[in-house]
């Protein structure tokens, strides 16, 4: 997964950027209001699309279509949300590939008929080169700062400055400013739907042990970007300390997290059996139905994480190369842990300036002890209680 993240990277700076350098922009047209057609991009980041979809919200109370074009990952949970009128589903590897498949694709997405492209992405070259394919005369995104990505930015009729210090769930309602929509004054996630089978799915899967009413636990602890996640021998300890006090820990993820999951059942005691290994075995909308069920979720900074305090739990969030200022679970029943702060390299992860993180020793997830984990997630316990909710 980390492998093909990156290949994708590489191949969207070094394709992409040259296609951006050689191509003109034409002038944007001013939209009185919210657009009738929207063509929303953004082909991978499960989190950054829960992230956005207030903003998506806001656009469907105002009458606006959406469009949304995205990666083959987000295809099947995008499909059962109420906020999309209808999906375009691209490939990006395969369309590289193929200069026809490339060609088809552009005219079909001129074909769509939008009156506004807004680019959901922080420094991606593909998707500015699908809104002037699309012929929208009003084409958003989010300036750029690096000297090397700055070339996309020409491509915008409106190129909304980055601020950097403001939560990404905000951020996204910047991008309406072009049509006059304000962020309202109080900014909710919307729960990601999932269906009666996606539920009975989840029941099945934790078969037995759900009937026996245990409190059940979540864990997040892989991703596609290795500097991101915590050591795995200290989420063994947490789940060792979870399962010592009567928690089931469920650990999603998808199927190339699978042994990694398996190492951390095996230092968690046990034989490995105590933890419920969910990589591949649960589709994505199958982890919006578990999500319910969970008295709390820890995770490193990505897409469960956001899924998880979308769907109302109470959220652990780790944090090293990013920080939680513009990506801590967006719930007012969760709780942040960054140690970053003290180290000069981060936060490393800053894709609006083109920086993305690269080592392979991250220095500030290991600065997260164990200690602080277990301290917070009693914290969290501690605020489910108080609700009401055990």
């Amino acid at each position: 997964m980390t492998m093909r993240f990156e290949m994708l990277s590489r191949l969207d700076h070094l394709i992409g950027g040259l296609l951006c350098r050689l191509v003109s922009a034409p002038a944007g047209a001013a939209l009185q209001g919210p657009p009738r057609h929207a063509l929303l991009v953004k082909l991978r980041g499960i989190g950054d699309i829960v992230l956005a979809m207030p903003m998506m919200r806001a656009l469907k109370e105002r009458g606006t279509r959406i469009t949304f074009v995205t990666g083959p990952a987000n295809a099947d949970w995008l499909r059962a949300q109420a906020l999309v009128d209808d999906l375009l589903v691209v490939d990006f590897q395969r369309v590289w590939r193929s200069p026809r498949k490339l060609f088809l694709l552009l005219r079909r997405v001129r074909g769509l008929g939008a009156d506004a492209c807004i680019d959901l992405t922080q420094s991606a070259h593909f998707p500015v080169l699908l809104g002037l394919a699309s012929a929208a005369g009003v084409r958003v995104g989010f300036a750029n700062r690096s000297p090397k990505k700055r070339r996309r930015n020409r491509l915008y009729s409106h190129a909304v400055p980055f601020s950097g210090r403001e939560h990404m769930a905000a951020c996204y309602f910047d991008l309406l400013e072009p049509f006059a929509m304000p962020r309202p004054e109080r900014l909710r996630l919307v729960p990601p739907r999932f269906s009666r089978q996606d539920d009975e799915a989840v029941s099945a899967f934790l078969g037995d042990g759900n009937a026996l009413g245990a409190p059940l636990a979540g864990i997040h602890a892989t991703g596609a970007i290795a500097a991101k996640r915590w050591p795995f021998d200290r989420w063994a300890e947490l789940c060792r300390d979870l399962l010592g006090r009567g928690f089931r820990v469920v650990a999603v993820g998808d199927g190339s997290e699978q042994e990694a999951i398996a190492r951390i059942a095996a230092g968690a005691g046990n034989g490995g059996g105590g933890l419920l290994n969910a990589a591949g075995r649960l589709t994505l909308t199958q982890v919006f139905a578990l999500m319910p069920r969970l008295r709390f979720f820890v995770a490193s900074d990505g897409g469960p994480m956001h899924i998880a305090a979308a769907c109302g739990v109470p959220t652990l969030g780790l944090f090293g190369p990013e920080v939680p200022w513009r990506y801590a679970p967006f719930n007012p029943r969760s709780l942040f842990l960054y140690r970053g702060g003290r180290l000069a390299c981060s936060p490393c992860s800053r894709p609006y300036e083109g920086s993305w993180p690269t080592c392979r020793r991250p220095l500030c997830m290991e600065a997260i002890r164990t200690a602080d984990v277990l301290g917070a997630v009693r914290r969290l316990e501690a605020r489910a209680a108080a609700a009401g909710d055990v």
